[in-house]
């Protein structure tokens, strides 16, 4: 798991096998060795940029050739939901050149994207696809 919080709280309830571990020390050195690469629901977590297109640069250099990535995108019922809602969001919602600008910056290009629950929730699908 990448939060130590959920790995302490894994362990209050007997789940000891469990550690928290920077990704890259399970992908090092593994080079275009995955013919698709799924991330879903650790990007909503990663509040800053940099640290986004890191991800997806990871992504990018172990993929042979795909990248299925969950993100939450802005939408019109989000954007009137935090006018009504003063509470900060722990979420990390971007708009879709953002999301396309990330995912370039790693060598990716999307291709599909389809909303888990259309109309209501920000929460998306992209396929991407590896470019360089």
């Amino acid at each position: 798991d990448f939060s130590p919080q959920q790995v302490n709280l894994a362990h209050k309830l007997g789940l000891t096998d469990i550690e928290c571990r920077d990704m890259r020390s399970f992908l090092s050195g593994n080079e275009n060795s995955f013919d698709v690469v799924f991330s879903f629901r650790l990007m909503q977590h990663m509040h800053k940029r940099k640290e986004r297109v890191e991800i997806y640069n990871e992504f990018s250099r172990v993929s042979k050739k795909w990248v299925l990535v969950s993100l939450y995108e802005k939408t019109l019922v989000h954007n009137i939901f935090k006018s009504l809602n003063k509470k900060k969001a722990k979420i990390t919602f971007l708009d879709k050149k953002s999301i396309e600008d990330e995912v370039s910056q790693a060598g990716l290009v999307p291709v599909y994207s389809k909303y888990v629950i259309p109309g209501i929730h920000g929460h998306k699908i992209f396929l991407t696809q590896k470019i360089k």
